[in-house]
């Protein structure tokens, strides 16, 4: 009688989600070229690991669950399952009525879609508008002159910014998003006005989780440098560092 091992079952695993892993990265290099290109195979390779973790915490473990899951990560954030931005995402992910996983997995992505379709345009027009706007006025000067509360500044800026969005979002859940910026910036020591505008639009277009997210490391390790320097180093370095990365992607 055949007798598998618990230490074989292990390394059948592992080969099994290497072999997955390996998948994805060409799934992602087919459908998201440009996230390829730009954020590098390790980035790339590191979200996807983190994915199979983030959605197991979900109940997925099939390779097609995985794969909407992961893909949606590289629409919305790494983070996106419990983004303020994107009420209904935590909403189907808590759905009790959606028992079966597949079914769960296929209504995330649908309700996605739309949300994306609705925000970004059918061929991302709208999107790419927001980027190219951002590149027109960078992010600090929208923020400037200082007139007013910051709440109240940050609501206009975003309105400006990307207005078919923000209508989707409606103001409330723009001003929790505001309320996470400025207390992201507080735990990223990030004082005054200049670090949560930045945290606000990073966090606007990247995603909630911008700050721990693999597909931009360069974020959290500009955050992660706490060496004595004038208040606005970090902030100076990851502002000219976030409209580096926004050059690669209206190129």
């Amino acid at each position: 009688m055949l007798t598998i091992r618990q230490e074989q079952m292990t390394a059948f695993e592992d080969a099994a989600m290497a072999g997955f892993e390996d998948a994805m990265v060409a799934h992602v290099q087919e459908h998201f070229p440009e996230h390829y290109e730009i954020l590098g195979e390790p980035a790339v390779r590191k979200t996807i690991r983190l994915g199979i973790d983030r959605g197991a915490v979900h109940g997925f473990i099939t390779e097609h669950d995985l794969c909407l899951f992961i893909s949606l990560m590289f629409f919305l954030g790494s983070a996106f399952d419990e983004d303020p931005q994107l009420p209904w995402a935590a909403d189907t992910l808590d759905d009790v009525a959606l028992r079966d996983p597949a079914e769960q997995s296929e209504t995330l992505f649908d309700r996605a879609v739309d949300y994306i379709v609705a925000v970004a345009g059918e061929e991302g027009e709208h999107v790419r508008r927001a980027m190219a706007s951002l590149r027109e006025q960078p992010p600090l000067e929208r923020f400037q002159p200082p007139t007013g509360n910051f709440e109240s500044r940050a609501i206009h800026v975003l309105h400006a910014l990307w207005p078919e969005k923000c209508t989707r979002l409606g103001d409330d859940v723009l001003d929790v998003l505001v309320t996470a910026a400025v207390e992201r910036a507080r735990h990223h020591e990030l004082r005054g006005d200049r670090g949560p505008a930045l945290c606000l639009v990073l966090m606007f277009m990247l995603g909630a989780g911008f700050d721990t997210d693999p597909q931009f490391p360069w974020i959290e390790q500009t955050l992660a440098e706490r060496a004595p320097a004038p208040q606005d180093t970090r902030v100076d370095r990851l502002y000219e560092q976030s409209m580096a990365f926004l050059d690669k992607w209206l190129a």
